[in-house]
């Protein structure tokens, strides 16, 4: 597929620009792209990279050509809204992505408190797999149990 004149001179995506590079686009990746819930829209940055359009938020994101070509990409915005849905579901407001580990993220639960999980033990707690609380809320809940069976914690 031709480069077309049309295209912008960059993408701005999530605050950085991606300058759009005068390549052609195989004629099979559109397809392929399509196929795997986006639209192609560009090559930029170099020739390794192209924007992505996703169908079902309709955000963009800069994707390895290779990436998009075999394997199946991720729309990390609709990854962001599942993850924040699951928090809402609980009460909780997802605030921050954990800076040293790609699998967590900060919460503030409903006590007020910001607890540090895995976004996977979230989506299962608001799916009705167990629930999510602080540690002092924890504890609290351990001693009631506790307190249930005749027992004291110490």
């Amino acid at each position: 597929m031709p480069h077309h004149n049309r295209l912008p001179a960059a993408y701005l995506i999530d605050g950085v620009s991606h300058p759009v590079v005068a390549m052609d686009i195989d004629p099979s990746w559109p397809p392929l792209a399509r196929a795997k819930g986006f639209d192609l829209v560009a090559r930029v940055t170099d020739r390794y990279r192209c924007v992505l359009r996703c169908h079902d938020c309709g955000a963009t994101a800069v994707v390895r050509i290779n990436v998009m070509r075999d394997h199946q990409p991720l729309c990390h915005h609709c990854i962001r809204r599942r993850r924040i849905a699951a928090a809402k579901r609980l009460g909780a407001d997802l605030i921050a992505a954990d800076a040293t580990h790609r699998h967590y993220g900060h919460f503030r639960l409903t006590c007020g408190h910001v607890v540090r999980r895995q976004y996977l033990r979230v989506e299962k707690a608001a799916a009705g797999g167990h629930g999510i609380d602080c540690e002092a809320r924890r504890e609290q809940r351990y001693s009631t149990e506790a307190h249930g069976f005749g027992w004291t914690l110490d």
